[in-house]
């Protein structure tokens, strides 16, 4: 079974949740201090190391950044932080799933819908990076089931 951590990326903000395959487990979201965004990477490198090396989980979820959002500072921001996630991920032979903003919004488990997605996982209030983290799961739990009926199709 799959431990996974899904991971909803921001240039001041993570929101995580951890599951076991199809159980929620626990989330919550880091708010990352400091003016320069190098000082905030860093801060996410070592949380997410920490995490990484605490939890170890066999797959890592990152929403991939929204193309085309207009604001192509901010869109780089975001790649690089995506980037810094997936590099630590792999450095602890993490599977990654990187899932298109599209598929996360189709689950409905978001911050558009954050009550509904807190009483989805059993509490009553959460942040909206955390509920987005929600949404980044059941997306990944969807690519999971997709590339598991691959394999089987190919054995």
């Amino acid at each position: 079974m799959h431990r996974i951590l899904a991971l909803d990326l921001s240039t001041k903000n993570i929101g995580y949740t951890f599951a076991l395959g199809e159980e929620y487990l626990f989330g919550g979201s880091v708010e990352l201090q400091g003016d320069l965004l190098d000082t905030r990477l860093t801060m996410a490198t070592r949380w997410l190391n920490a995490v990484m090396e605490d939890m170890q989980p066999t797959v890592v979820a990152i929403e991939e950044p929204w193309p085309h959002r207009g604001n192509h500072r901010v869109d780089r921001m975001l790649a690089r932080a995506c980037g810094h996630a997936e590099a630590v991920a792999r450095l602890h032979d993490a599977q990654v799933v990187l899932v298109h903003p599209s598929t996360v919004k189709a689950t409905t488990f978001s911050k558009d819908r954050i009550r509904h997605t807190a009483r989805a996982i059993g509490k009553t209030t959460i942040t909206g990076h955390e509920a987005d983290s929600v949404g980044i799961w059941h997306a990944t739990l969807g690519v999971l089931q997709s590339e598991r009926f691959e394999e089987q199709a190919n054995e």
